[in-house]
C-alpha cells in the first residue's frame, strides 16, 4: 500500500484535505439520502487470501461497504505503475469477491509524465479520481453508485 501522508509534511496537507472531503461528502449523502454511513482511516479488511490494511473504510450501519485508497506522487517511476497497473486491479477484484466497492484517489505532479499509466488505469479500476474530483462531486456520485451496486 502506497500513502505518502504517513510520512512528510505534505502528507500531513494531504491527510487532512482528504478527511475533510470524505467527512463533508459521508455529512452530505446522509443527510440528502437519510443513509447511516461513516468512515474509518486505516481499518482493515479481510480478502480471501490476506487481510489488508486500507487507507479509509465507509461503513453503513457499522458494516464495511466501500474501500478507499489514496496515494499522492511528487515523482515518476516504476512504483505508481506497478500500483496503479497491476496492485490496484488486484485488489478492486478482491474487494468485490467480498461484496466490498473500491475507489481510488490519486493526484501529484508525478502522473504528468505518465499519462498512459493513468489511461491504462481508468481501463481496469471502476472509481479512479484526483483530489479536485473528489471535491467536486466525483466521490459522492461513486459513493451512491457504490452502494446502489453493492
Amino acid at each position: 500500500m502506497i500513502v505518502m501522508f504517513r510520512k512528510n509534511r505534505r502528507g500531513t496537507k494531504l491527510k487532512a484535505v482528504i478527511n475533510k472531503t470524505i467527512s463533508s461528502t459521508i455529512k452530505k449523502i446522509n443527510k440528502e439520502k437519510g443513509l447511516n454511513l461513516s468512515f474509518e482511516p486505516q481499518m482493515y479488511v479481510d480478502l480471501a487470501n490476506e487481510r489488508k490494511k486500507i487507507d479509509y473504510v465507509i461503513l453503513q450501519n457499522g458494516k464495511q461497504k466501500i474501500a478507499i485508497e489514496v496515494n499522492f506522487y511528487s515523482t515518476s517511476g516504476s512504483k505508481p505503475s506497478e500500483v496503479l497497473g497491476r496492485a490496484y486491479p488486484e485488489v478492486q477484484e478482491n474487494l468485490k469477491k467480498k461484496g466490498l466497492g473500491f475507489i481510488v484517489i490519486t493526484d501529484g505532479i508525478g502522473w504528468e509524465s505518465m499519462k498512459p499509466v493513468i489511461s491504462t488505469a481508468y481501463e481496469k479500476l471502476d472509481y479512479l479520481i484526483n483530489i479536485k474530483q473528489a471535491k467536486s462531486g466525483e466521490l459522492e456520485k461513486a459513493i451512491l453508485e457504490l452502494l446502489k451496486g453493492l
